[in-house]
């Protein structure tokens, strides 16, 4: 390879050159350290699965006007930890577009991620 470096033309060698470094900064940019793979952690970590379950379905009780003091108590429990999970997410979200120098809508849109439905 290097061979066929020496004989290429500066302006042939130069382009080369931007086009393997283009490659290198790409492959850097998707290598994460290890505080951003703990962010992004952070961002992608949901309601569990079985409270996600049990809000489902005492929103359509609620909505059925069928809700028990007891499970309008649990609701507003499930809700609860719903909303800090949010917001430790929208915290992560923004360190890490702080750490890569970018807004977050485009960090966001970089990495594929949504915004959390509206809960009822």
């Amino acid at each position: 390879m290097l061979e066929q470096l020496r004989k290429m033309k500066p302006e042939e060698f130069d382009s080369f050159f931007e086009q393997a470094l283009s490659m290198r900064k790409k492959q850097a940019k998707s290598i994460l350290s290890p505080e951003q793979t703990a962010l992004v952690q952070r961002i992608n970590r949901g309601l569990p699965a079985e409270l996600q379950a049990r809000s489902e379905r005492l929103v359509n009780k609620r909505k059925r006007s069928r809700l028990t003091a007891v499970e309008r108590n649990e609701l507003l429990q499930i809700t609860n930890i719903a909303e800090s999970l949010d917001a430790d997410r929208a915290a992560a979200l923004a360190e890490l577009a702080k750490l890569r120098g970018v807004p977050i809508r485009v960090l966001m849109e970089e990495m594929g991620i949504k915004p959390p439905p509206i809960h009822d």
